[in-house]
């Protein structure tokens, strides 16, 4: 597999087909976070829930960024290769498209604050999809 990806001039991660609303919603949460100020934001709400703030909308987004994790891509064990030997890699989820790059640091973002979403999201497996 090293090989096959260090050679590939282009590599696309497909993360599957959602519905549109959710993916671009997905899109546009990735390339918020990170900015770590727009995260530390997001999480500031979550914890606080005043009325009037964003924190609905951000507790969606978290749960869609939850859903996406649970793909199983992210379970397979060569997805280190895919991201770090290829050339140029694209994340694709839906129509929507993503630098790998950024795509991979903000899911390492979003992990760091990871037990304070989800301290702050009821618990539930009813994640948005």
């Amino acid at each position: 597999m090293h090989d096959v990806y260090a050679q590939a001039e282009k590599v696309c991660i497909w993360l599957g087909k959602r519905e549109e609303f959710d993916n671009q919603r997905t899109r546009d949460f990735l390339t918020k976070i990170l900015d770590l100020h727009e995260l530390e934001q997001v999480v500031r709400r979550l914890e606080k829930k005043e009325e009037g703030s964003m924190w609905q909308d951000d507790e969606d987004d978290c749960k869609r960024m939850i859903a996406l994790m649970e793909v199983e891509w992210f379970r397979r064990r060569w997805i280190i290769q895919e991201l770090a030997l290829a050339r140029s890699t694209v994340v694709l989820f839906g129509k929507c498209e993503m630098p790998r790059l950024d795509f991979a640091d903000s899911i390492a973002l979003f992990m760091t604050k990871f037990d304070q979403v989800t301290a702050a999201i009821p618990a539930s497996t009813d994640y948005l999809v």
